[in-house]
């Protein structure tokens, strides 16, 4: 779970709600966007930037983009887990959650798309995507779905380990964005999906890694 150290009570209340779920976790020190340091602020081009996205980016934002490739970067080197769910700490888990991740990777097998990349659980709302299948979560019907335009949103995304190892190759700097740069990637890589309606929710608290101008 992705926190900055001055958001105590987001900790505290993401880590209650993931308890309920059985799921083990962890917290990962966000970059703080009004504390970037000099390293951090190069390795975003606002060349690129200006390119892909018509303006430069906040600092929350590099701080945002920062903080998700540390927590695959943590996913990578400190386990060999073959997949990650990385949480942003405004995220709402059901109880269900972990039942729910472990239905999508088994239907993802079963279906033979051993090569997936991520699974957006949280935002389900993307202008291209065909189904997979449909299961049940808990009394609702929800639908996993292969995402040909990654919906934006990064509140909870489901990694495969070469999945996320691609993606900090491939986006070593910092030019959008988070979300943007996620779309770009798997618009390129492929092995995108979704699911819905979303199985993790967000809290309407406002993002603190991005709300800086």
């Amino acid at each position: 779970v992705i926190n900055l150290d001055r958001s105590k009570d987001r900790w505290l209340e993401s880590a209650r709600l993931l308890a309920a779920t059985g799921l083990p976790y962890e917290r990962i020190a966000g970059v703080d966007g009004k504390a970037l340091t000099p390293a951090e602020r190069a390795a975003y081009s606002k060349a690129q930037s200006l390119l892909r996205y018509g303006w430069p980016v906040l600092d929350g934002h590099i701080g945002c983009a920062l903080s998700h490739r540390r927590a695959l970067q943590q996913f990578i080197s400190a386990s060999d887990a073959p997949y990650a769910l990385i949480l942003e700490d405004d995220h709402a888990a059901l109880p269900s959650l972990r039942q729910m991740v472990a239905t999508v990777i088994e239907m993802l097998a079963a279906k033979g798309q051993s090569d997936w990349t991520v699974v957006n659980l949280g935002h389900d709302i993307a202008k291209r995507c065909s189904l997979v299948d449909s299961f049940q979560d808990a009394g609702t019907t929800r639908k996993l779905l292969a995402a040909h335009d990654f919906p934006m949103r990064t509140t909870a995304c489901l990694w495969s380990r070469a999945g996320a190892a691609q993606f900090l190759s491939d986006t070593k700097t910092t030019y959008a964005p988070v979300d943007v740069m996620l779309q770009d990637f798997c618009a390129k890589r492929g092995g995108a999906y979704l699911v819905s309606p979303p199985s993790v929710l967000f809290r309407e608290i406002g993002s603190e890694l991005e709300a800086i101008n």
